[in-house]
This record gives structure tokens, C-alpha cells and sequence, in this order.
């Protein structure tokens, strides 16, 4: 708002001058609605803003932070238990604290296990350590849906 105009006087943002200025063809409206994508408020909850924002790389690390605290509350670890080791100390086959019903068969585990292990490596730490490209809408719409599975995947172990 413009503090020298009528109250219902705006000024357009920066982005909002870019967009004005691109031609009608070249325009991309946000076509995913992620409270309709994430089942998970407590998950849709902290990366909603980010995500509506185009912040993707901020949405993404914040699901996966949410993946690893959750895993960590659930297993019982400490604080200092992080990353793929917390995976391990969670959902290894030999020695896991958490099982999931559906393992029929210690192969299965070890998928599990492998997956988070996988999840956390390549989605939650390389955001951690620097700052990772995220400008398609649709893929980061998919790693979230991926983070909603797994912590579904979560609730259902012992």
C-alpha cells in the first residue's frame, strides 16, 4: 500500500512488475493445490506457506526435518541421533527399533530401512548443507506427497 494515496491504493511488488510485464503465453498459474495434495495437516501445516510462496526449496527441507523429528520422537532417539544414522537406528532390519506391520519378511524391513535411509540422504541434507534449485512446482508437489507417504509409513510401525 502507498502511505500518500487513498487506503485502497496499492503498489505492485517487484515480482508482481515481472509478471504484469510477461507476455500472456508465457504465463504459468500454480495448478496444485496442496491442501488438496498433503493428507497430513501437521504436515500441510508447515510447508503450506512456502510452497503458495514458490518457496520450494523451503518446503521440501521443512517436510523432511518434519520426516526426521518425527522419526526420531517415535524411536526414542536423542537429539544428537541425525540423519541417516537415526534411519538406521530406527528401521534396520538387525537391530531397528521400529517395525512395520506390513514386513512380511526381513527383505522388506531393509526396504523400509533403505527408503527413509535414501529420503533423508537425498531430499533433507543436501538442504542442509547448501542451497539446492527447487523452481518446478509439480516436482516439489511429488517430494512432498513422498514425505505425507512416509510419515503415514511411520505411524503405522511399532
Amino acid at each position: 500500500q502507498d502511505i500518500g494515496q487513498a487506503e485502497s491504493f496499492k503498489i505492485l511488488s517487484d515480482l508482481g512488475k515481472k509478471v504484469v510485464e510477461q507476455d500472456l503465453a508465457d504465463m504459468r498459474l500454480p495448478s496444485i493445490d496442496i491442501d488438496q495434495l498433503l493428507s497430513r495437516d501437521d504436515l500441510r501445516g508447515l510447508v503450506r506457506d512456502d510452497f503458495n510462496s514458490a518457496d520450494y526449496e523451503t518446503a521440501v527441507f521443512k517436510a523432511f526435518r518434519h520426516v526426521e523429528e518425527s522419526v526420531r520422537s517415535k524411536a526414542r532417539e536423542p537429539a544428537s541421533s541425525l540423519g541417516v544414522s537415526l534411519m538406521s537406528a530406527a528401521f534396520s532390519p538387525a537391530n531397528g527399533k521400529l517395525k512395520h506391520p506390513g514386513a512380511a519378511v526381513p527383505q522388506e524391513q531393509d526396504g523400509l530401512h533403505q527408503l527413509m535411509r535414501g529420503a533423508i540422504a537425498w531430499f533433507k541434507n543436501p538442504s542442509s548443507h547448501r542451497t539446492v534449485p527447487r523452481d518446478d512446482s509439480q516436482k516439489a508437489a511429488h517430494v512432498l506427497a513422498f514425505a505425507n507417504m512416509l510419515l503415514d509409513l511411520l505411524d503405522e510401525c511399532a
